[in-house]
């Protein structure tokens, strides 16, 4: 499978990634900035590419398949109508957030043509819905650690110095506010 991973440099993105390519699948990461595009690449994902340079991402997600499109498309930021043009036929799309700010209507068109799935994922929501399910899913991402297929995120500041301790969250609030 073609797995598209979007904000692919977050924590949550990073995840997705690892976890696509311990069950094999081949990944295009989407993100901007050189920091993010590297560390994507040493996260695993095969493709990246930087959706602020390229604003028709979805021709190159198309052409990095052959055409064929992507299997997968897993969405924190709120870009699932524009991955259905890059969606393969049975794709399954996942929205799992709108960090980019808009809560996007899909004309249900579109799904039916490709014949896609469209399944939203809020993982809070197993806490009061479905508890049994959160021991399984640590249990098979504690197995993806021991095989050595998945790996903490740690972010690493520009400055590299590291924040140790409660004397640092000034200036860790300070790095998220730039970042914003």
């Amino acid at each position: 499978d073609w797995a598209l991973i979007h904000g692919a440099a977050g924590g949550v993105g990073l995840a997705a990634v690892q976890v696509a390519k311990a069950k094999g699948a081949n990944v295009i990461a989407t993100a901007t900035a050189a920091r993010n595009i590297a560390v994507l690449k040493s996260f695993g994902a095969d493709h990246v590419i930087d959706y602020m340079a390229t604003p028709a991402w979805e021709k190159e997600v198309m052409k990095l398949t052959g055409d064929h499109g992507a299997d997968v498309v897993f969405d924190p930021v709120g870009t699932i109508s524009q991955s259905l043009k890059c969606a393969a036929f049975n794709a399954r799309l996942v929205p799992i957030g709108f960090v980019g700010g808009i809560i996007e209507s899909i004309k249900v068109n579109r799904i039916l043509l490709k014949n896609v799935s469209v399944a939203g994922l809020h993982w809070g929501a197993y806490v009061q819905h479905d508890p049994k399910t959160i021991p399984k899913v640590w249990a098979g991402l504690f197995e993806l650690i021991e095989q050595g297929k998945f790996r903490a995120t740690v972010f690493e500041p520009e400055d590299g110095r590291p924040y140790r301790g409660l004397e640092d969250v000034g200036r860790a609030i300070k790095t998220l506010e730039d970042k914003a």
